[in-house]
């Protein structure tokens, strides 16, 4: 009996929440990047906000047209996605104009789900989807190209159009890729 006592006593003291309870914590399920430097941007919001941002749920990143189109920028945010483990390698990566990118911020706790859904459930070949452990494998492997899937809004609703077509055809020396657009809808 003493022992179920300690055991239990022991449990309830070194079991529980971490510092932060779940009241104090925002959940955002999409990350935008409008600059290489990802690691800043996600300072200055937490800087703003008055809850803890927690990472964890987070089911696509959404890089701006920019961002997208300069290798070293993609590079860099890809690094950091890459070595920060709060990041699966499932999440979904998307190039976004301006107005995509504002309204994944407003909406930033449903927006992705709703991208993972939409990539689920798309009859035939449904939404083009990239997978960071796509995009990564086509960076060290040195594949040919990548399509990186865009999206754009209308109505107030972000919706799958086009792509941008990464290649590395001139890039094996620097290892960064050259963007190449293709479909992009405007």
């Amino acid at each position: 009996m003493k022992r179920v006592v300690i055991v239990l006593g022991l449990c309830a003291l070194l079991g529980g929440c971490g510092r932060r309870e779940l009241e104090d914590r925002r959940f955002p399920t999409v990350l935008t990047a409008e600059t290489g430097n990802i690691k800043a941007q996600e300072e200055e919001r937490q800087a703003q906000d008055s809850k803890y941002i927690d990472y964890g749920h987070v089911k696509a990143v959404i890089l701006s047209r920019e961002t997208a189109e300069n290798g070293q920028m993609l590079r860099e945010i890809l690094s950091y996605l890459e070595n920060n483990p709060v990041f699966a390698r499932n999440i979904l990566i998307y190039v976004g104009d301006e107005e995509t990118l504002e309204t994944a911020k407003k909406k930033e706790e449903d927006t992705g789900i709703y991208l993972e859904d939409l990539a689920k459930n798309q009859p035939g070949d449904g939404a083009l989807e990239l997978p960071l452990k796509d995009l990564l494998n086509y960076l060290h492997n040195g594949e040919a190209s990548i399509k990186l899937p865009a999206l754009y809004t209308e109505n107030g609703k972000i919706l799958p159009g086009g792509s941008i077509e990464l290649t590395q055809e001139a890039a094996s020396a620097s290892n960064v890729p050259i963007p190449r657009k293709t479909g992009f809808k405007e």
